[in-house]
């Protein structure tokens, strides 16, 4: 058996090795649960989407209450997808007023940089 000549090297290199891969893992397990957490909440923004994630969410239905149950969850849905349109739209009013009223004031850079920062606030509002 051959004795090694630095064993507390290879036990630090060994741990190192362990929780820079654990490290690694770690991270990419975080960003997956986070990216289908984001997906979902994208999903959840349209009528549709709203209807099959209520519907994951209750499980199974008797058939006897499935129209009753599809249709309030259809409504929601609709109503949901309707309301987020309108707080997007009013959203962007107040971006609108705040420009037009800052307009006098700022400089013709700094009004660059509020009109770009607000096409990308309404890019993500619209889901791009």
């Amino acid at each position: 058996m051959k004795t090694l000549k630095h064993p507390l090297l290879t036990i630090t290199v060994t741990l190192s090795a362990t929780l820079i891969l654990g490290m690694v893992l770690g991270g990419l397990l975080v960003g997956a649960v986070i990216r289908d957490r984001l997906d979902t909440l994208r999903d959840i923004r349209t009528a549709e989407g709203f209807t099959r994630y209520a519907i994951e969410k209750i499980g199974p239905v008797p058939a006897d209450k499935e129209p009753k149950v599809y249709a309030i969850i259809n409504t929601a849905g609709t109503d949901v997808e309707q309301m987020l349109e309108r707080g997007r739209a009013g959203f962007m009013q107040i971006m609108n007023r705040m420009e037009q009223d800052l307009t006098p004031i700022l400089s013709q850079e700094q009004l660059e940089r509020i009109r770009a920062e607000r096409k990308t606030v309404r890019d993500q509002l619209d889901g791009d």
